[in-house]
C-alpha cells in the first residue's frame, strides 16, 4: 500500500468516488472478497496477463518486489537503453505512481500496454466509440485506465513519444492449444495472485501457444486524447487528498452508493461514516427493486430523495411506480409494509397446467477468458454440471439425479446427452432463472460449429 502516492488502482476508484479513496488508503474492509465469481475472474485475468508475457520473450520484470525506489531505478536505467522489453515497469513523478504490465521501448517511443481479461470483438469497427461518438461506458474504466498510464509516463519521461495500447482476449479468434489453461497455475502469497507458467522448457508447446494465441493489441491513442484534459485535471485534484497529508473528500450521496464496496457489516464501514444514520434506515431506499431506474424528466428520482434524506423505501412517490416494472415494484412495496407475502393469483393455473414428470434442473458452467479447449474462444461457456429432482406425479416424493464432468474432455455434448437420458421427452422442465436455457441454446449453436449429435441437438 502506497499511501502517499497516486497509483492507477486509486485514480480508477477515486474517480469513481473521491471519498472511496480516503477507505482505501486507510484500509477500511470490503466486500469485494466475498464474491467468489469476482475471485474466479481475478484469477483468469492473471493467466491472461502470464500468456500476454510469453508473446514477448525478451521481457525482463521489474516490480516492486526489492522496494519502490529499485523498480523506479531499474526502470530508468531499462529506458536509457535503445530498446527493451519490461514487464511491470514503474513510473513515478511528484506522487503519481503507476507499474504498467508491459512496455516496449524502440528508439524515442515508448508503447505502453495494459493487459485486460475484458472480451474485444474485432470484427466491430466500433467496439470502443459509442454510438454518439463518446467512449463506449463498457470500455470506459479501462480507457482511464491506460490514459493515467499514460499521463504518469509522459511526465517522467517528457522527451519520449507515449503510445497507449489495450491487449485484450478477441471474441473472433480461437486457440489451437486443448486444455490451454491447465498449463498454468495460479498461487497466492501474501494477500496477492502469482501466475506460473509449467510450461517453461517445452519450447513446442510455448511456440504453440504464441502462434494461435487469442489476443488483440488495441491501438487506444485517439480514445486517451480524447480525456486526457479531463485526466490531468482529476489526478490533480485526487493527488491533493494524499498529499502534503491523507484528507477525506466530502461524500455525495446517489444511487450509486448502492454498489460501494466499502458498504460492510461491523463498525468500520465506509458507506456507514458516509450516509450516517441514513445507512440504517429499513426497509431502505436501496432495497427497491431495479430502484435506480426510475426517472423523471431526465433526473434519476433516488438521487433526488436522497439529496432531501428521505431514504425509506416507502418514500419513495406513487407516481414513479408505473410500467411493467412497476407492477413488480408496487407488490415488493405494498407487502413489506404489510408483512405479508404475496402469491401471484394466477400461479395455480400454471401449475395445473404443467405436464408430469416434473424436472427441477439447475446447471453448473463455467466461461473463462482463458480457453480451456481446443477450437473454443475466448469466454465460451462449458457445462460442467448438473442436478435435477423429478417428481413423477403430484404428490410423490422427489428422486434426484446428477452428472459431473470428471475428464479434461470437452464437456457440454455429453453433459447434453446425459441430461436427454435424465429427461427424456415428456413431461416439464423446470428452472429458477433463464441460465438453463441460455445454456442449452449455447451447447446447439456449439454443436453446430464443431460437429455434434444432429438428434441430440435437435432434441435441444
Amino acid at each position: 500500500m502506497y499511501t502517499n502516492y497516486l497509483t492507477k488502482t486509486d485514480f480508477i476508484l477515486g474517480r469513481s468516488c473521491p471519498t472511496k479513496l480516503y477507505y482505501l488508503k486507510k484500509q477500511y474492509p470490503t466486500n469485494l472478497a466475498e464474491n467468489p465469481y469476482f475471485e474466479y475472474l481475478k484469477e483468469g485475468g492473471h493467466i491472461i496477463g502470464k500468456i500476454a508475457q510469453l508473446l514477448y520473450p525478451d521481457g525482463v520484470y521489474i516490480g516492486t518486489e526489492h522496494g519502490l525506489e529499485s523498480g523506479i531505478r531499474r526502470t530508468e536505467a531499462e529506458i536509457q537503453k535503445e530498446s527493451c522489453t519490461l514487464f511491470e515497469a514503474v513510473f513515478e513523478h511528484n506522487g503519481y505512481l503507476v507499474v504498467a504490465d508491459i512496455v516496449r521501448k524502440i528508439g524515442k517511443t515508448i508503447e505502453l500496454i495494459e493487459v485486460k481479461s475484458t472480451l474485444y470483438d474485432s470484427s466491430n469497427e466500433n467496439e470502443i466509440l459509442g454510438k454518439k461518438g463518446g467512449i463506449n461506458s463498457k470500455w470506459r474504466e479501462y480507457i482511464e485506465d491506460i490514459a493515467y498510464q499514460t499521463f504518469v509516463a509522459r511526465l517522467s519521461f517528457p522527451y519520449f513519444n507515449v503510445s497507449p495500447y489495450l491487449l485484450l482476449p478477441d471474441k473472433s479468434k480461437r486457440t489451437d492449444v486443448d486444455k490451454l489453461a491447465s498449463y498454468f497455475t495460479v498461487k497466492e502469497k501474501n494477500g496477492s495472485l502469482s501466475v506460473e507458467f509449467l510450461g517453461e522448457r517445452d519450447l513446442r508447446l510455448k511456440d504453440a501457444i504464441v502462434r494461435s494465441h487469442f489476443l488483440t493489441k488495441v491501438d487506444v491513442g485517439a480514445y486517451c486524447e480524447m480525456i486526457m484534459d479531463l485526466i490531468r485535471k482529476e489526478a490533480k485534484s485526487l493527488l491533493s487528498t494524499i498529499r502534503p497529508r491523507l484528507s477525506k473528500a466530502a461524500p455525495h450521496l446517489t444511487k450509486e452508493c448502492k454498489k460501494c464496496e466499502f458498504r460492510t457489516e461491523g463498525k468500520k464501514s465506509g458507506f456507514s461514516e458516509c450516509w450516517g444514520e441514513l445507512a440504517e434506515i429499513s426497509p431502505h431506499i436501496f432495497d427497491l427493486y431495479h430502484g435506480g431506474s426510475l426517472k423523471e424528466k431526465g433526473r434519476f428520482v433516488l438521487d433526488d430523495l436522497i439529496s432531501q434524506g428521505r431514504v425509506s423505501l416507502y418514500d419513495i412517490p406513487e407516481r414513479h411506480i408505473k410500467g411493467k416494472r412497476g407492477e413488480r415494484q408496487r407488490i415488493q412495496i405494498e407487502n413489506t409494509k404489510s408483512g405479508t407475502e404475496w402469491i401471484d393469483p394466477e400461479l395455480r393455473e400454471s401449475l395445473s397446467a404443467l405436464e408430469y414428470p416434473l424436472y427441477f434442473i439447475d446447471f453448473e458452467t463455467s466461461a473463462s477468458a482463458v480457453p480451456y479447449h481446443k477450437g473454443m474462444h475466448p469466454y465460451e461457456t462449458s457445462a460442467f454440471q448438473y442436478s435435477c429432482h423429478e417428481i413423477q406425479y403430484p404428490g410423490s416424493d422427489p428422486r434426484h439425479s446428477e452428472w459431473i464432468n470428471v475428464e479434461e474432455e470437452f464437456p457440454s455434448f455429453e453433459f447434453a446427452a446425459s441430461l436427454r437420458e435424465t429427461v427424456g421427452d415428456r413431461g416439464s422442465m423446470l428452472m429458477w432463472a433463464p441460465h438453463e436455457r441460455t445454456t442449452l441454446k449455447q451447447i446447439s449453436e456449439q454443436m453446430e460449429r464443431y460437429g455434434g449429435d444432429p438428434l441430440l441437438k435437435d432434441w435441444i
